[in-house]
């Protein structure tokens, strides 16, 4: 009794060889021209449309910068200053902050990802046997 496997690979040595022992006759000389001609004649001609989220999102983005400059405006320049001043603190801490262990395991993550992709992602292998 045969597997599966087997039978597969018989049709596919029977398909393999069809193929290679079929004459090759060319094409007719305007084929590809009367082709394109059709593809192109049933290809309907896109439009430019807007759904409502693209109304919702713009109107949102625009809002928010809006909100945004209206309570920049708002606080007080002291408190502006006292924001900077933090900043340039928490700068200067950061700059004494070894960057290297962060950036090693960012690395190591990013190996990992790459491999798990690579294993995932691999294309199938096709196990072709000599025929018998």
């Amino acid at each position: 009794m045969t597997s599966t496997f087997e039978n597969d690979q018989k049709d596919h040595f029977e398909l393999e060889d069809a193929l290679q022992t079929y004459p090759i006759i060319s094409a007719p000389a305007n084929f590809s021209k009367s082709v394109m001609e059709n593809v192109r004649a049933s290809t309907p001609k896109p439009q430019f449309q807007l759904s409502w989220i693209d109304y919702a999102l713009t109107l949102f983005g625009t809002g928010m910068v809006g909100l945004a400059l209206f309570l920049l405006r708002l606080i007080p320049t002291q408190w502006i200053m006292l924001m900077r001043f933090q900043a340039f603190i928490l700068w200067e801490h950061s700059i004494r902050f070894a960057h290297i262990p962060v950036l090693l395991v960012g690395c190591v993550l990013v190996i990992i990802t790459i491999s798990f992709a690579m294993v995932i992602f691999r294309p199938p292998r096709l196990i072709i046997s000599p025929s018998e």
